[in-house]
């Protein structure tokens, strides 16, 4: 049986990073082919390694990873975004984190996540360039969730399932659901209309979602 390592990449992003050892980490992946995946960095945190700034958290970009039957190593990174102005504000901080925190409970080990993958990039974009206000950030990226999985209500049924529902909201959710991904973020939602939004989703969630999550 060959038990040489094999060299794989992934275009993924850090949601999880742990300090292992003197020098070690541990770091965990989202990635667009094998999705949820816990990736041992060795070294990386001995003074001046180079390593160290390419597995923090949210970092994305291109990952060469070594596999063998232990698991994978990391070994090399190709670094499109670090978001690091996310640290600098608790709010967006904050977000965030609770963006990645949804999106690890719905990735999967060894599953094809490019949607997922590109939506949490695109949602850490809005997030770190003010597109739009953080509360509408995180009932966009629940709704649109929701539809990658497979969760998602289809908006001519709003009506029949919600009573508060009128014409703007079935035509946001339907917005929410279709639009490409790149343009997710660029439309502004009035107080009323986001809390209404923020209503449905909550719903969803809770039906979907919340029972089956500790």
């Amino acid at each position: 049986m060959d038990t040489k390592s094999k060299e794989i990449k992934l275009k993924a992003v850090v949601i999880d990073e742990r300090d292992y050892n003197e020098y070690d980490k541990f770091i965990t992946l989202i990635s667009d082919k094998l999705g949820k995946i816990k990736v041992y960095c060795f070294n990386v945190r001995r003074q001046k390694a180079k390593s160290i700034s390419k597995t923090s958290l949210f970092c994305f970009g291109e990952y060469t990873l070594k596999e063998n039957k232990d698991g994978y190593t990391f070994y090399e990174a190709d670094i499109k975004d670090y978001f690091y102005e996310i640290a600098k504000d608790f709010n967006k901080y904050e977000l965030a984190i609770e963006i990645i925190k949804i999106a690890s409970y719905f990735s999967l080990t060894n599953e094809d996540s490019d949607k997922l993958l590109k939506l949490i990039v695109y949602t850490l974009n809005a997030i770190r360039d003010n597109k739009v206000d953080l509360f509408t950030i995180k009932q966009v990226f629940k709704a649109r969730l929701l539809q990658i999985e497979g969760l998602a209500i289809e908006s001519s049924d709003l009506k029949n399932i919600y009573n508060h529902i009128d014409d703007n909201v079935v035509y946001t959710w339907n917005e929410i659901q279709t639009r490409e991904l790149k343009n997710l973020y660029s439309f502004e939602l009035d107080e009323d209309l986001r809390h209404k939004l923020e209503r449905v989703v909550n719903s969803e969630y809770k039906e979907k979602v919340e029972k089956f999550y500790d």
